[in-house]
């Protein structure tokens, strides 16, 4: 914020308030991912681990930003966790409540832009709760084997 640094790397969820804040004080560039990495073996290998996509912060994000195109970076994906012991029917309402109401979530949540009905289950590493489970197959959505929990779990 006081201009003594050349380079800062932070991860941060774009619409941040932290990269926000600096951009009321002075102008700035986002690096974008260079084309020859993103087709690196390197990156195919890093790509694989949970949640990381390849994400794009659009041009004129943040004020002060200064750049005339989009930025291509690492992104990771939102996920929604419970704890084990909730009921089905209880994770089945909460799921259905928060997509049902995902318009105001990113009207609010700038940071949860991201999250699309549509691909709920993007970077999903580890099974449904059966509640999750039993919405999911309601609105349509393709889960993978690897998704579908357990018998006898919840």
């Amino acid at each position: 914020m006081d201009g003594q640094l050349d380079v800062f790397v932070r991860p941060a969820p774009a619409g941040t308030a932290m990269i926000e804040q600096l951009g009321l004080s002075r102008k700035f560039r986002l690096l974008s991912l260079p084309q020859k990495a993103l087709a690196s073996k390197s990156w195919k290998k890093f790509q694989k681990k949970a949640a990381h996509v390849v994400a794009t912060i659009p041009a004129g994000t943040y004020k002060g930003q200064i750049g005339s195109g989009d930025v291509t970076v690492d992104g990771e994906t939102m996920l929604l966790v419970t704890r084990k012991g909730l009921s089905d029917e209880l994770v089945y309402r909460m799921t259905k409540a928060f997509w049902a109401n995902i318009k105001e979530v990113h009207s609010t949540v700038h940071t949860l832009k991201s999250m699309r009905p549509d691909q709920p289950l993007l970077t999903m590493n580890m099974p449904l709760h059966k509640g999750a489970l039993r919405y999911y197959k309601e609105v349509r959505i393709t889960i993978p084997a690897r998704l579908v929990p357990p018998a006898g779990s919840t």
